[in-house]
């Protein structure tokens, strides 16, 4: 009995400190039907499919790979020849990230999220990444969250909003055999429920390199195994402080939990560096490095740091007051 109580245990602690994927139907696979074909302008598959969590934000067509479909029973195609196989299960997502005949074209897929982000909680997001083989490569796509959906059904045009989760521009997506992983790391406002993934970049910003508009009709990709997972990682960052020996909030010292490697720089309204925080060093007094106190006033910090080998960093304000 003692041996069974204590494998419950270690069971329902693994249970417990686990992390939970956000993300409803996170490779696609729960669909009520299959339509086996490219999707027409403004027919979302993904609803017609009855693909649980989701569905397609805009006049654009992105498009839902699966078996045996019910029109065409076409496989995913993989220009110029062959196909592309899931990286799991049966089914896997398609758009276009740029279209030749409109520049100013996109695809995106949307997911509400099992639950509603956390404010200032840490967020692990990843997806992966398969790209049509016509030679041409993009690294501009990413991963935006919002508290309410993203709806215009009246349009086939780029989103204008700035992904929190964004593809390293350096990263351009070339494999067209394997799958490459987007991921990062995003600390939420809270209450965002929706995810739209996709290339956010206008004609004028998004990154191409050695684009052939002639031979090709665009950038296609196919999406695959979305993540979006609690980090136990956390910080918090006070605003004020009152460094007059009271012993009373005489110090700023950002909340850093489960963070190895950070670092929070101080400057001054002129952006004169004042201070630097680290784990080694991680609270301030109000003094300068030579031990000199600093007026009452507002100050600026950077603070960023690594977490799941990414970096996040964010700006603000400290209002010191004496």
């Amino acid at each position: 009995m003692k041996t069974f109580f204590t494998y419950f245990l270690i069971l329902f602690y693994t249970t417990v400190v686990g992390q939970t994927n956000l993300v409803p139907n996170p490779s696609f696979e729960d669909i009520d039907s299959c339509y086996g074909n490219y999707a027409g302008l403004g027919f979302d598959v993904f609803q017609w499919s009855g693909c649980t969590g989701w569905y397609n934000p805009t006049y654009a067509s992105s498009d839902l790979w699966c078996n045996n479909g019910v029109v065409g029973n076409m496989q995913p195609p993989h220009l110029p020849e062959g196909y592309q196989f899931p990286r799991t299960g049966n089914n896997l997502a398609g758009m276009l990230i740029l279209e030749t005949i409109d520049w100013e074209y996109r695809e995106y897929v949307q997911c509400e999220l099992l639950s509603p982000l956390k404010e200032n909680a840490i967020y692990e997001v990843s997806f992966w990444v398969n790209v049509a083989g016509n030679g041409n490569q993009t690294s501009s796509i990413g991963a935006y969250f919002s508290q309410d959906q993203i709806s215009n059904t009246s349009s086939f045009l780029y989103l204008p909003y700035n992904p929190q989760v964004k593809n390293d521009n350096n990263n351009f997506i070339s494999d067209t055999l394997g799958w490459t992983l987007i991921s990062g790391i995003y600390r939420a406002s809270g209450e965002e429920k929706y995810m739209t993934i996709g290339s956010f970049d206008d004609y004028y910003n998004i990154n191409l390199i050695d684009y052939d508009s002639i031979n090709a009709f665009g950038i296609y990709m196919y999406i695959e195994d979305v993540e979006v997972s609690e980090s136990p990682s956390s910080f918090f960052i006070p605003n004020v402080f009152s460094p007059n020996g009271n012993n009373l909030n005489d110090v700023f010292s950002p909340n850093v939990e489960n963070i190895e490697e950070w670092e929070c720089f101080i400057y001054n309204r002129w952006g004169q560096e004042i201070y630097k925080l680290t784990n080694d060093v991680s609270s301030w007094d109000g003094r300068t490095t030579v031990g000199k106190n600093v007026p009452s006033g507002t100050y600026y910090y950077v603070f960023s740091a690594i977490i799941e080998n990414k970096k996040i960093s964010e700006k603000g304000f400290i209002e010191l007051l004496r």
